[in-house]
């Protein structure tokens, strides 16, 4: 499941699961493993989109890695937005480094808009 998944919000689209911008002591654990390089490579995010608050067609789209710790250091610096999270496909890399090795950048996002 998505880690932070509240409910489905209802789209002209389709479903899109919402997510919640508070952290609960899981995602820190998780932090705290990964750090500790346990299970390092299995903490990661389904890519996707999700949404933060009750975005509507019109609110901005925010794009992350998805690597756990960046996309929770994302969606809680989201709390009181209504915006849409795109989560790339980065294979549990970070984006400063996803971006080094070429699997975060303008090809990636485009091929996840379509």
């Amino acid at each position: 499941m998505v880690p932070g998944f509240i409910e489905w919000l209802e789209t002209s689209a389709g479903k899109v699961p919402c997510i919640s911008s508070k952290l609960c002591i899981f995602d820190h654990l998780g932090a705290c493993k990964a750090r500790w390089g346990i299970e390092r490579m299995s903490f990661i995010v389904p890519p996707g989109l999700y949404a933060v608050g009750t975005p509507v067609a019109e609110s901005p789209v925010i794009v992350t890695a998805n690597y756990k710790m960046t996309y929770d250091i994302v969606r809680q610096t989201l709390a009181g937005y209504n915006v849409w999270l795109l989560v790339l496909e980065t294979y549990g890399i970070n984006v400063w480094c996803a971006a080094g090795k070429g699997t975060f950048g303008t090809g990636e996002f485009s091929g996840a808009c379509k």
